[in-house]
């Protein structure tokens, strides 16, 4: 069951919270049941288009709100359901809606500057704002980005089938040479094995890509945090190992998920950085650290087997939280090279974890669980 806040007023209880510019105050859930193109699973996205306008309501505030920051200017902006987008200017007593060009769930919101940001959701949807959140613009259409990869995937499988297939012919005409002049053709038999084995995989590969488009048609793995160091440098992730990674303010976005050290494919559930140092959290107990914004990455020695859903990485310390699956809150003080578990009591799912003014940290999951720590996050109650 997903944590709903069915109204923001609560915020304003928090009088004295104090958050960092872009930094989220709450996150929701990370699980989604989704389909990329080789699994076989259906696609449960609302509206396959996006570029269709959110619905206006007069309940925003009433709406399934996934995600939640605040801006320098201390401007709410929250994202969720139907593709809604709220912001308000007087701590959660009032919500604007915002002009939004989708439907879709959106899951996450992110603002590098007091006017610029950029919100992601399903179907690998990134939405852009230079507004301070009033109106928004689709920045990637991840259904046509995802139709565009899969025609390159495509034709590279055919290229190498092709190239595979030429190898193969090659190497029995070669061998039925050999034996003829009665030549050892022990070793062009095994190159002729691992031909037809990789030829085979290609093949594989190509009719279960075709197989999946024809059930589910065109699909995208949903997005599920985004991450930017400053108004040029940002990352996106999602299901599936989705990484994406911009380098121009998302002018131009690149799938880079070959890089992380994810072999199974694990799902990307929440991403924080701080100065040269990212780290992503994800599905299984993955955590993946860069200390070269994100020019490469390596796996951290997990203190869980059990999925992070949201993580909170320090500014200026080397401080790093996660919390996940059955209440699991750990803590580390060397960025993850050595962890502490953070005693809780209610083993609930944890979704989030936020840090207020001085000692203050929140941490929100399901079922309505909440926990309070005075001491930075060392106890809590």
């Amino acid at each position: 069951m997903s944590v709903i806040f069915r109204n923001f007023s609560w915020l304003a209880s928090f009088g004295s919270i104090q958050t960092p510019p872009g930094r989220s105050v709450s996150r929701i859930p990370r699980l989604l049941f989704f389909i990329s193109f080789f699994l076989a699973l259906p696609a449960m996205a609302l509206d396959k288009s996006p570029d269709v306008q959110s619905m206006p309501t007069q309940r925003i505030h009433m709406s399934l709100l996934q995600d939640i920051t605040m801006l320098p200017g201390n401007r709410l902006v929250a994202v969720g359901e139907r593709g809604h987008i709220a912001y308000s200017d007087d701590n959660g007593q009032s919500w604007h809606q915002a002009a939004v060009p989708t439907k879709q769930m959106m899951n996450a919101v992110f603002f590098a500057s007091e006017k610029e940001g950029w919100a992601v959701g399903y179907d690998g949807l990134i939405l852009h704002s230079l507004d301070a959140g009033e109106t928004w613009a689709i920045q990637l259409d991840g259904l046509a980005f995802s139709k565009l990869r899969a025609s390159y995937k495509k034709m590279d499988l055919n290229t190498e089938i092709s190239r595979l297939s030429k190898k193969v012919e090659n190497l029995e005409s070669a061998i039925g040479r050999a034996s003829d002049d009665g030549e050892d053709v022990e070793e062009l038999e095994m190159d002729l094995e691992d031909a037809q084995v990789a030829l085979e995989d290609a093949e594989f590969e190509l009719d279960l890509m075709q197989r999946m488009y024809e059930r589910n048609g065109n699909t995208a793995n949903p997005l599920m945090d985004v991450y930017f160091v400053d108004g040029k440098q940002g990352y996106a992730v999602g299901a599936f190992n989705t990484f994406l990674v911009t380098e121009d303010g998302g002018k131009n976005w690149s799938a880079s998920g070959e890089i992380l050290d994810n072999p199974e494919g694990m799902h990307l559930n929440a991403i924080a950085g701080s100065g040269d140092t990212l780290v992503i959290a994800g599905e299984a107990g993955l955590l993946l650290r860069s200390t070269d914004r994100g020019a490469s990455w390596e796996q951290i020695e997990s203190p869980d087997y059990g999925s992070f859903f949201g993580l909170y990485l320090a500014e200026d310390t080397s401080l790093l939280q996660v919390v996940g699956l059955r209440g699991a809150m750990f803590q580390s003080e060397d960025l993850g090279d050595s962890w502490e578990k953070i005693p809780e009591g209610l083993h609930k799912n944890m979704n989030a974890i936020y840090h207020g003014r001085g000692d203050l940290v929140l941490a929100a999951g399901n079922d309505g669980a909440w926990f309070r720590s005075l001491d930075g996050g060392q106890s809590f109650e």
